[in-house]
């Protein structure tokens, strides 16, 4: 009768070559899609270098490339700027106060990491545009579809999540005793919150 030993050794040499073939699959897969990726870059560079860029240069001269560029740059700044307002007082609040509904408030804040952006463009179209909420809002000036409002709200919507959780893990790393001085230091909790919030903006 076999060895119970080289009963042993053989499973071991069978789940080794299963490991083998399961570990050069997984290369032969990422380096396929490592190719796929340079060869898109590749040809977009080279119909670049063809086209010449005199054609770049006269493409961003017509009105509708410098219309979206001046709009990318606009929402941008100010989707940018809400996020900043918003993330930083709810990341220190979730991070160093010990608030009702903490985890509840993470889950709901980590939703929108786990959507797709079509998915939430979806949902934020649906919300703003079909519910009687949307119609309110509607009818008392604030057209959130396919308005530049609509651009900004779903460019928040979607960076706002990332930016907290930056945040979150930021002042985790401080350690609160320092915190205690400084707020000892100016005698002010709302002076001393401003400053931290100028210098997290300095860590982003």
């Amino acid at each position: 009768m076999p060895n119970s030993s080289n009963i042993k050794t053989k499973k071991q040499t069978e789940l080794t070559k299963k490991y083998k073939m399961n570990n050069i699959l997984f290369k032969i897969i990422t380096l396929f899609f490592i190719l796929l990726l340079f060869l898109l870059v590749t040809f977009a560079i080279l119909s670049v270098i063809n086209k010449g860029f005199g054609g770049i240069i006269e493409s961003l001269q017509t009105e509708e490339i410098r219309y979206s560029l001046k709009l990318s740059l606009i929402t941008s700044i100010i989707s940018t700027s809400m996020c900043i307002l918003f993330a930083i007082p709810i990341a220190y609040g979730i991070e160093r106060y010990n608030l009702f509904g903490r985890r509840i408030l993470n889950i709901i804040l980590d939703i929108p990491l786990a959507l797709p952006p079509v998915v939430s463009g979806v949902a934020l179209l649906l919300l703003f545009g079909q519910t009687s909420f949307g119609k309110f809002l509607a009818e008392n000036g604030l057209k959130f579809v396919f308005s530049i409002k609509g651009i900004v709200l779903a460019q928040f919507f979607v960076n706002v999540p990332y930016m907290i959780r930056i945040l979150k893990s930021t002042i985790r790393d401080i350690n609160p005793e320092l915190e205690f001085v400084q707020e000892f230091r100016h005698f002010s909790k709302l002076l001393s919150l401003l400053q931290k919030m100028v210098c997290l903006l300095e860590l982003l």
